[in-house]
């Protein structure tokens, strides 16, 4: 059955079809996405300037290393490489742009201006991301109508109709502003099921999409799957701290906290912004719980943290508010 459907595969590919169409390639593609995964960003960039040396033509590998970029920056939560990833990501779309009869280069156009839209909100550029992000669905909804490429691009449709419908849900009763967050989910999900790239991807997307609309259940269904396929992952614990903050389970999301803040703590100072603000928000659920002796701990971590490069200046506040805790923590301590 497996080698009929790498064969179909095989007999509609047009002649053009780059590499991300092609099956023999599709193996060590999906070895790249669970580098990602799994916080290798060094070792997947490796891989992509590989291939982008055995195929200087094609737009994937460009895309590859933008994407990855990407994620990188998002992973320590330091966006100083956002025009670095940007001038690679355009040299991806002006490539596939060649050839658009191509569904994958449809994909890549409409993906590439997608991370570069979540760059622009990452920089405050709301307005700018919204048309970016528009810009990316003219060429995602492109995408869809072939059925090589329609379930990875249902990922960038779904997460633009839901989370732009989420953004501006305030506005859905006007007929002109529809309400899209259901056929959102529909896609997400399709992009789970059916994707050849956009599986885990799609996963990462519905545990935050469930979260939101409380359905916390289903949440669970799809941080199990990452979870169980990469169990070295950070994001499994991520998600844990956002399942028990929809939940509103005070003691659970503490416990998620302090799990997280220990793993970020393993990583040193690569994590420093993260684990600087699970420190915190430890800190205050520690506070809240009475757990005093925990409270001083997360909030030494704080104050430790803080010391280091510009955490100070970007972090002013919630040092303030630790010695704050730390001071009320020793005052309600068991003598």
């Amino acid at each position: 059955m497996v080698l009929a459907v790498i064969l179909l595969f095989a007999m509609v590919l047009p002649l053009n079809a780059g590499i991300l169409g092609d099956p023999s390639r599709e193996a060590l593609i999906r070895s790249i996405v669970d580098m990602r995964f799994l916080h290798r960003y060094t070792e997947a960039e490796a891989t992509i300037d590989s291939l982008r040396a055995e195929f200087p033509n094609d737009p994937a590998p460009l895309f590859l290393k933008g994407s990855n970029l990407h994620d990188h920056m998002t992973h320590r939560e330091d966006y100083r490489d956002i025009d670095r990833m940007n001038a690679v990501l355009d040299s991806a779309i002006l490539l596939a742009g060649k050839d658009l009869s191509d569904p994958w280069n449809l994909w890549i156009v409409g993906s590439s201006l997608g991370y570069k839209a979540m760059a622009e909100v990452e920089k405050g550029g709301y307005l700018s991301a919204y048309s970016t992000s528009r810009e990316a669905l003219g060429y995602l909804k492109s995408a869809m109508k072939s059925p090589q490429t329609r379930a990875d691009a249902a990922l960038g449709a779904g997460g633009y109709f839901y989370w732009v419908s989420n953004s501006l849900g305030f506005l859905t009763y006007l007929p002109l502003v529809p309400d899209n967050r259901d056929e959102g989910k529909t896609l997400l999900k399709e992009a789970f099921d059916k994707s050849r790239y956009s599986r885990d991807a799609a996963a990462h997307a519905l545990v935050y999409v469930f979260c939101k609309s409380g359905e916390l259940d289903s949440a669970r269904v799809y941080r199990d799957y990452v979870a169980r396929k990469y169990p070295s992952s950070l994001l499994p614990l991520w998600y844990d701290l956002s399942i028990a903050e929809a939940e509103k389970n005070l003691a659970r999301y503490f416990t998620a906290a302090e799990k997280l803040a220990e793993a970020l703590d393993t990583l040193g100072l690569e994590q420093g912004v993260n684990a600087l603000e699970i420190h915190h928000y430890s800190a205050i659920a520690a506070r809240d719980l009475k757990l005093w002796d925990r409270a001083v701990f997360h909030c030494d971590q704080v104050i430790r943290l803080g010391r280091e490069g510009d955490l100070k200046s970007r972090f002013k506040n919630e040092i303030k508010d630790c010695i704050a805790i730390r001071r009320l923590a020793l005052e309600k301590a068991p003598k």
